[in-house]
C-alpha cells in the first residue's frame, strides 16, 4: 500500500508496551534486559507496521519471561543496499523487558 492510498487514520492499543518507566499499579521486580525488534526492507506505508512491530516486541519479551516492556522507543531510518540504487526503510522498536508484581492500593 502506498503512502497516498488506504485508510487515513488507524488506532491501536498495545497492552503491555509502554513509554513510561513503570506500569501503573505494578512494581517492577526484575529487569530481563533490553529487547529489540527490527523490520527492514519496508515498502509502502511504514507506519502501518508499527502495531505489528510492538506486538512482536511484546511477544518476544513474554517468551523470555517478561510481563511487559517499559521505556519503549521507536526509531526509523533508510539505507541503500550496495549497488541497488534504492532506499530501504527500517523500523526498530526497543525497550526494557520487565517482570511485574501487582501492588495493592
Amino acid at each position: 500500500m502506498s503512502f497516498f492510498t488506504g485508510n487515513k487514520t488507524k488506532t491501536h492499543l498495545i497492552v503491555g508496551c509502554t513509554t513510561l518507566d513503570h506500569v501503573p499499579g505494578n512494581k517492577i521486580t526484575c529487569s530481563l534486559g533490553v529487547i529489540e525488534h527490527t523490520e527492514k526492507d519496508i515498502g509502502g506505508d511504514a507506519a502501518e507496521l508499527i502495531p505489528h512491530i510492538l506486538q512482536t516486541l511484546l511477544q518476544e519479551a513474554v517468551k523470555a519471561g517478561a510481563h511487559a516492556v517499559v521505556n519503549v522507543k521507536i526509531s526509523t531510518g533508510t539505507y541503500q543496499q550496495q549497488g541497488s540504487g534504492w532506499d530501504h526503510t527500517y523500523i526498530t522498536a526497543y525497550g526494557d523487558a520487565v517482570m511485574l508484581e501487582r501492588v495493592d492500593n
